[in-house]
């Protein structure tokens, strides 16, 4: 993530609309909407539930990084 949790309960909080906030937190953070709530909810935040799971992270993939199918032998 690239924000602290407590940047990420802070623009929660502030937010008017916090459906569409845990939506561009997530982008902003490259992560899931699961894993803003799991944070908000670890935090304590009122009226957020923890996701019932996380999805799983591929093994040998490097945090927050995206896997296309594409080998870094064939890349430019």
């Amino acid at each position: 993530m690239v924000m602290t949790n407590e940047e990420i309960v802070r623009d929660y909080l502030q937010a008017r609309n916090k459906s569409k906030q845990i939506k561009i937190l997530a982008d902003l953070n490259r992560a899931t909407p699961g894993e803003i709530r799991a944070v908000l909810a670890a935090a304590g935040v009122e009226g957020v539930e923890p996701p019932k799971r996380l999805p799983r992270k591929k093994a040998g993939t490097p945090e927050g990084a995206i896997c296309l199918g594409v080998s870094r032998e064939n890349s430019p």
